[in-house]
C-alpha cells in the first residue's frame, strides 16, 4: 500500500485538539508532505506525518488538496515526442544559431561600409572647402614649391659642375698626385721606424736582465 492510501485511510478528526499548528510544526509538515507525495518518507517520518494529520485539521484539509493535486497530475496523458524529433529540434537549433550569425555579421559589415562612406564624404568635403576657401594661398604655396625645386635642381647642377671642373683641372690632378707620393714616402718611412726600434729594445733591454 502506498503513503497516500495509507494516509487517506487515516482518522483525521481522532486527536483533533483545534489548536493552530507553530511554525516549526508547519515548516516540518510542508516537508513530510513533500516526501510523502514522492513516496520517500522512511518508518519513523511516516509515523510524525501521520500524527500531524491527526492533530491539526488545517494540515489535514492541506494534505487532501494536495493529494487530489498529485492525483490530477498523474491522471493527465503524457505528450511522447515523435521519433526524430530531438534530430530536428537540434537541426533547427543550428540553423536559427547560422542564421542569427549571418545577421549579425551583415549588419556589422553594413556598418563598416556607411562608416567609411561618411568618413570618405566627409575627407572630399573637407578637401573641396578648402580649394573653394584657401584656393589663392594654395595656389601660392605650390608655386612656392615648384620654385624652391627649381632652385635646388640649379644649384645642385652648378655645384657638380664646378667639381668636375675643379676636378678635371691640371693643378688638382698635380696636387692629387702630389699627395699620393706623400702619403706612400710618410708610410715607408713609418714602417722603416718600427723596425729600427724592433731592432733596437733587445739590446736595450739585455744588460739589464743580467
Amino acid at each position: 500500500m502506498s503513503d497516500e492510501q495509507t494516509f487517506a485511510e487515516l482518522d483525521l478528526h481522532e486527536m483533533d485538539t483545534g489548536e493552530a499548528p507553530p511554525a516549526a510544526a508547519v515548516e516540518e509538515f510542508n516537508w513530510l508532505m513533500s516526501l510523502a507525495l514522492d513516496e520517500m518518507l522512511d518508518d519513523g517520518e511516516r509515523v510524525r506525518f501521520a500524527g500531524y494529520l491527526r492533530e491539526y485539521p488545517s494540515f489535514a484539509a492541506t494534505w487532501a488538496e494536495w493529494l487530489a493535486f498529485d492525483r490530477q497530475l498523474v491522471s493527465v496523458p503524457r505528450a511522447v515526442p515523435e521519433s526524430g524529433f530531438v534530430e530536428r529540434f537540434n537541426a533547427a537549433l543550428v540553423q536559427r544559431e547560422a542564421r542569427e550569425r549571418r545577421t549579425v555579421l551583415m549588419a556589422m559589415t553594413a556598418a563598416v561600409v556607411v562608416v567609411a562612406v561618411m568618413t570618405a564624404a566627409g575627407f572630399f568635403g573637407a578637401g573641396a572647402y578648402v580649394l573653394s576657401t584657401q584656393g589663392p594661398w594654395i595656389g601660392e604655396q605650390v608655386r612656392n614649391l615648384l620654385y624652391v625645386s627649381v632652385m635646388a635642381n640649379h644649384w645642385i647642377e652648378a655645384l657638380s659642375g664646378t667639381l668636375l671642373a675643379i676636378l678635371n683641372a691640371p693643378q688638382t690632378r698635380a696636387v692629387v698626385v702630389a699627395y699620393a707620393v706623400a702619403a706612400a714616402v710618410f708610410i715607408v718611412w713609418w714602417i722603416q721606424l718600427l723596425r729600427r726600434s724592433a731592432r733596437l729594445s733587445p739590446a736595450l733591454t739585455a744588460p739589464g736582465m743580467e
